[in-house]
């Protein structure tokens, strides 16, 4: 059974936890119940299906003329304005066309990552598959007909003219929506190859030194150092006996019963645009046959589905078990789908924004698959949260991009600590270009009387509390995964600089303590504030996390800046209710700006209240005094919920979210806009983690399992807790906790809750 542990029954665990004769894990195949099927055609963008594979995606939908279309995006698409643009666009037609009229399906196969077609009409049948190959940049549709057929592939790329970005238009390009001049977006270039049709993008100008000239930071600049300049993405299409009959058309020779076609999609920063073409070219000349690729993409899919699960069932609601599971699945789904490419995943509309067919978040019909609000910059708030949900599923290589983006842009935010504050240490802005400057529009184009490092938007002036976030998640990345490597080269750097730049940048008190202000309690309070709980409850935890995770292997000067620290900080700010003691958002606050609940971070993501920990009545008291309860979108309400052991909160919220399908696209969790854009990728990850800590939640040496599970919910799980831990086992209502196999244990307390004991979660 591998239990090394100590495993504690709590408040009266039928006997049914004691480890059971082993049964195999789930198998792939149970995958097969939650599969996206459609038997009906698409009438536009807004009903299509998402796959991808972690980099490179693509939105696929059948229209009522048969066409297969395509929009491809790919995480490091940036165009010479920081807007994160698609790759393009392909249409795909046969002759005879068989998805015609007549029979007709469309499916999302979840367990392999691919999208099956098939139709059938009086000309014959087809059925086809669509992926994007988990292991290289190639998409790939293959299949068979029953009778021979021509297939045409259009280019359908809208950029075929250089053009102005103006008006409303401008928010895709977040960070110049103000500039008080023209800004142009380039043309895609049509490329000549032997090999198929190729085109690309290939950025001629940057934005990168205007960003360093309007933070005064020009010195840093570098032309070889550009990240903007001469990045180049597109994509080469070939097929077998395919030639290209125009520079955006490639059609069949001959007609044929097996169709194969591959899309080769690049990016990188060559010297010019035939050495980009040269690469694909190659690449595509070496494209090994689709079933060998095919087989190996499956096999990478379905080790990803049996790493975790959490299926939900209930004899009572059934159908909100499922909703639920499968909202769970395809969020997952969508972060495998976009979660391991060169750039973090974007919150607003990841790499499966389309072009709008309809009018949404004030924003006109028929802007074009770039366009996305908030554009191209990463805002920390929003970013973090699908990550935060990677831990207990064990996705920890698809938390690296994320830290890689900081950690490459550490050197240029202690440059700019230095030259704003004349102090060490380093700082990330709230709102981020991935290269580390702030997006212009919010530090402001007119800088008068405004002193370098204080933005113009208010909203994020002395916001600084991502820094310790970013340096919490990093700590539980590695608690969870053990990646030695990783300590060295990103924590110990990015913590060291960070505690720096809290130790320098503030004044100390009579007493030693240091005084966070002018600061701000997130973008909620930010004027007048003193010693913001987030900042506080976060620094306090960083602190204490290095020193317990890291033992001997911190550094001796962080060590004793640790040390340093934890002695000069002062507690977590609390007051008092008609009920008791409550979390308060500072020591002293101004007006209400905003609807975020900072007080209750000291619940989540800095976990000194919650199950199993001192003062959760506490905290139970300051989340029924929240003044906003919304729990849609990026609100956190919860995983509060669940850290708080309010079980009933927690299924409330997360099942009314699993159900909250944004009714204007077909597929069920293209979420939002709610703050953002569609697909929101705060809102489905929100819910992983929600779930994940009604199930599992850690503090100290505890693990605990079901602190927060609904009595008449059953489930089926594996999940991953610090030092190694990996569970595995199920709960049901009249079964009880079956435990089958709990890994890593070792010196940690396994508590298993019961959650057929009223209130037991109250202990």
């Amino acid at each position: 059974m591998g239990i090394t542990g100590k495993i504690i029954l709590f408040l009266g665990l039928a006997a049914a936890w004691l480890p059971q004769p082993a049964r195999s894990e789930v198998r792939p195949e149970r995958y097969d119940a939650y599969d996206v099927v459609w038997r009906s055609r698409s009438g536009d963008a807004s009903g299509s299906m998402p796959v991808g594979n972690g980099d490179t995606g693509c939105n696929v939908w059948v229209t009522e003329a048969g066409r297969i279309e395509c929009r491809i995006g790919k995480t490091d698409a940036f165009s010479e304005l920081n807007s994160l643009l698609k790759v393009g666009g392909l249409s795909v037609a046969m002759t005879p066309n068989l998805l015609a009229g007549g029979e007709f399906e469309q499916r999302l196969n979840i367990r392999d990552g691919v999208v099956e077609i098939s139709g059938s009409n009086s000309d014959g049948a087809v059925s086809l598959r669509f992926w994007v190959d988990a292991h290289a940049p190639v998409i790939r549709l293959e299949g068979e007909a029953s009778v021979p057929v021509k297939v045409e592939v259009r280019n359908t790329t809208w950029r075929r003219e250089p053009r102005e970005i103006s008006g409303l238009e401008r928010h895709a390009i977040y960070g110049l929506y103000d500039a008080p001049f023209a800004t142009r977006l380039q043309a895609d270039t049509l490329l000549h190859s032997d090999v198929g049709m190729a085109w690309a993008h290939r950025n001629g100008s940057s934005i990168y030194l205007l960003t360093l000239q309007n933070q005064n930071l020009a010195d840093w600049y570098d032309p070889a150092d550009d990240p903007l300049l001469h990045r180049t993405f597109g994509a080469l299409v070939c097929g077998p006996g395919m030639h290209c009959e125009a520079p955006d058309r490639l059609v069949s020779v001959a007609a044929d019963r097996k169709i194969a076609v591959a899309a080769v999609v690049g990016s990188g920063r060559p010297e010019s645009l035939s050495e980009w073409l040269s690469r694909v070219e190659e690449q595509a000349r070496k494209l090994p046959k689709g079933g060998k690729s095919l087989a190996r993409h499956r096999k990478w899919w379905n080790d990803f589905w049996l790493r975790h699960y959490i299926f939900v069932g209930s004899e009572e609601q059934p159908e909100e078990a499922f909703t639920l599971t499968r909202a769970y699945i395809l969020q997952r789904y969508m972060n495998a789908a976009a979660g391991r490419g060169r750039m973090p995943i974007k919150f607003n509309g990841s790499i499966f924004n389309v072009e709008l067919t309809h009018d949404m978040a004030g924003c006109p019909r028929g802007l074009d698959a770039d366009f996305r609000l908030w554009g191209g910059p990463y805002w920390w708030q929003n970013t973090r949260l699908p990550y935060s949900s990677m831990l207990f599923s064990g996705d920890w290589e698809m938390m690296r991009p994320l830290f890689r983006m900081y950690r490459e842009a550490l050197p240029l935010a202690e440059y700019r600590t230095r030259r704003y504050f004349g102090h060490e240490g380093a700082y990330f802005p709230e709102t981020m270009c991935f290269w580390g400057t702030y997006a212009i529009d919010n530090y402001g184009w007119d800088r008068t009387g405004l002193a370098d490092g204080v933005s113009q938007n208010r909203y994020i002036r002395y916001y600084f509390q991502s820094n310790i976030e970013l340096v919490a998640l990093m700590l539980a990345y590695y608690e969870f995964s053990e990646d030695d490597g990783f300590l060295a080269e990103t924590l110990f750097p990015v913590a060291s600089r960070i505690l720096t730049f809290y130790d320098r940048h503030y004044p100390k008190s009579e007493r030693g303590e240091i005084v966070l202000t002018p600061a701000q309690s997130l973008e909620t309070y930010f004027e007048g504030v003193r010693n913001p709980l987030p900042d506080i409850a976060g620094l306090r935890w960083i602190i204490a996390r290095l020193k317990s995770c890291c033992g001997e292997r911190l550094p001796d000067d962080l060590a004793a800046l640790c040390d340093r620290m934890a002695a000069s900080l002062p507690p977590i700010p609390t007051g008092e209710s008609p009920e008791g003691e409550v979390l308060v958002a500072g020591e002293q606050l101004g007006e209400r700006m905003n609807v975020e609940k900072p007080e209750l971070y000291a619940v989540f993501p800095y976990r000194w209240y919650g199950v199993g920990e001192p003062g959760l009545d506490v905290a139970r008291r300051t989340y029924a005094r929240r003044a906003v309860k919304e729990s849609w979108g990026w609100q956190q309400d919860g995983i509060f919920a669940a850290n708080l052991g309010l079980a009933d909160e927690a299924r409330r919220i997360v099942t009314a979210n699993s159900a909250a399908s944004n009714p204007a696209f077909r597929f069920p969790v293209m979420w939002g806009p709610n703050y953002d854009w569609v697909p929101d990728q705060d809102h489905g990850s929100v819910l992983l983690r929600t779930l994940q800590n009604m199930l599992i939640q850690y503090g100290g040496d505890d693990i605990h399992l079901l602190p927060a599970w609904p009595a008449d919910w059953s489930v089926e799980f594996k999940v991953y807790g610090p030092r190694g831990a990996c569970i595995t086992g199920s709960y049901g209502p009249k079964a009880g906790t079956r435990i089958e196999r709990s890994e890593g244990i070792g010196r940690q307390n396994l508590i298993v809750h019961n959650p057929r004991k009223p209130h037991g979660n109250d202990e």
